[in-house]
Parts: C-alpha cells; structure tokens; sequence
C-alpha cells in the first residue's frame, strides 16, 4: 500500500507479479487501489486495475478509489477509474470540484449514449426482427451511430 501511496509503479508490479494480495485492505479497509486514487497516481492505478484490483471496493465507511480521486481532484484517475465501472456515487456531487462535476456529467452523458449505441447497433443487425417506426430509417440510425461514436471516442 505504501509503494502505491507513493507512486512507485515498478515496486508495486514486482509485489503483484510475486504474488502479492490485490485485495488487502488496511484496519481502516483501504485498499493500494485507493490510496493510489488518492495520491493522484495514475500508473499505479492502472497497474493495480489491470492486476484485477476492484474498482468498488469501499473503505469502511463506504467510500471508493473514486471518491478519494475526485476529492482531491486528480481527474486523470477519475477517468481511468470509470473507464474501469466505477459507479458515479451521489456523494461525489457534494465533494467534488466544478471541474472534477464536469468530468463526471460527461462520463455520466457518455455512458447513456454508450448504452444507447449498443442498443442501436444491435436493431440495426437484427432488421427482420425490428420494424422502423415514427418516420425513421436504417440511414439515419446509421448516421447517429457514426456521430455517437465518434463523441465517444473521447473517453476511449
């Protein structure tokens, strides 16, 4: 937990590659993964994400890697965290920075759309089972679908 607090990228893939407990929690049940978050340590977190780390371990009282990322406002860890799922908790929204809420209604608005794209790009596949109603055509699915993707490349 020290050498992710501290950033120490090549300590910590030597621990995990020995075998080391990606799951360990501190006797306030912090994890490396949090402290990570918290230091603003963006090579560790992805490190210990890539180790299997869970993004939503919570400490004792309920709080996650994410939530101590945006509290000290190290948004490149925010976004690694949820491009890994890491839900959007209805506590960040009082502890953030405006910059920190931005970056979170962005994730928020790109993972509907997300959803949404998913869901079109599978009527548009399966078109003997989906009639098109309300004036609207395959073309212009398509055509939103090239547009969302696109707006959603960014956070990729």
């Amino acid at each position: 937990m020290i050498a992710s607090h501290n950033g120490h990228h090549e300590v910590v893939s030597i621990l995990l590659s020995s075998g080391a407990n990606i799951k360990a929690q501190n006797r306030n049940g912090w994890t490396s993964l949090m402290y990570a978050s918290q230091s603003g340590r963006q090579e560790v977190v992805s490190i210990l994400l890539s180790h299997g780390a869970n993004v939503e371990s919570q400490d004792h009282e309920g709080r996650t890697s994410l939530l101590a990322a945006s509290k000290y406002g190290h948004k490149e860890v925010v976004s690694i965290l949820l491009c890994h799922g890491a839900h959007i908790e209805p506590s960040l929204l009082n502890t953030s920075s405006p910059e920190i809420l931005s970056l979170l209604s962005s994730f928020q608005r790109w993972r509907e759309r997300r959803n949404f794209l998913t869901l079109l790009t599978h009527l548009t596949h399966s078109q003997s089972q989906f009639p098109l109603t309300h004036n609207l055509s395959r073309a212009s699915i398509v055509l939103n679908l090239e547009e969302m993707k696109r707006e959603i490349s960014y956070f990729l």
